[in-house]
């Protein structure tokens, strides 16, 4: 039974190792910016007039995206904007539905827009922006300093456009060695220690073993 429980712990010691590095299922947030410094207003966007920012994944998994709009020469906070994750072949894998009045608060700054889900790395996608019952104003960069370089085909209302959309990508970028190798070593002390443990559970005392002697 010992020996059980001791395979049992150093499998799965391994198996949390492994699953850091390579796998890479632990990973740490980080953003990259287009237009951070740069973005000016754009055009309208509504039912009829949708902004469209192709990009490739830069990494596996996506934390997030923003956007930044302008709402704060509209008159009314009714209405709501839409916001589309589109894959290579078209389909709209996510969506966002965002009220107008939110856009209010943050006018002229990044509103986030929580995704978490694994993409594919080097994959095409796109982010579309319309707006209904609204018309508040797409923020973009024409400044090549501030432009992404997974950011590919920008576009509105099917018009190539120069620029980059005004947009942030939250990645989850893999840990460096120095973090991988302190989460490996305490996951070695934390099953060290649980080995030290299931040792002295199934250990006799000294007087039954003075005993068997």
């Amino acid at each position: 039974m010992r020996r059980k429980l001791q395979l049992i712990t150093v499998l799965a010691m391994a198996a949390v190792m492994l699953l850091i590095w390579p796998v890479c299922l632990i990973r740490r947030e980080t953003a990259f910016e287009a237009g951070a410094r740069s973005a000016v207003d754009l055009a309208v966007v509504d039912a009829g007039n949708t902004v469209r920012q192709e990009f490739t994944a830069r990494e596996r998994y996506l934390y997030g995206i923003s956007i930044v709009l302008s709402a704060k020469d509209l008159d009314s906070a009714e209405g709501y904007v839409i916001v589309e994750l589109e894959d290579s072949s078209h389909r709209i894998v996510h969506s966002w539905k965002v009220m107008i009045e939110e856009f209010f608060t943050c006018s002229g700054r990044y509103y986030d827009l929580p995704y978490g889900k694994w993409m594919k790395k080097g994959a095409a996608y796109a982010v579309n922006v319309y707006a209904v019952d609204s018309s508040p104003i797409c923020r973009y960069t024409a400044t090549p300093e501030d432009y992404l370089p997974e950011n590919k085909g920008f576009y509105y209302n099917g018009n190539e456009l120069e620029g980059q959309l005004a947009v942030r990508y939250n990645w989850g970028m893999p840990l460096n060695s120095k973090n991988v190798l302190c989460i490996w070593a305490f996951v070695i002390m934390i099953g060290g220690t649980l080995l030290e443990v299931i040792h002295a559970s199934f250990k006799a005392p000294k007087g039954e073993e003075k005993e068997k002697q």
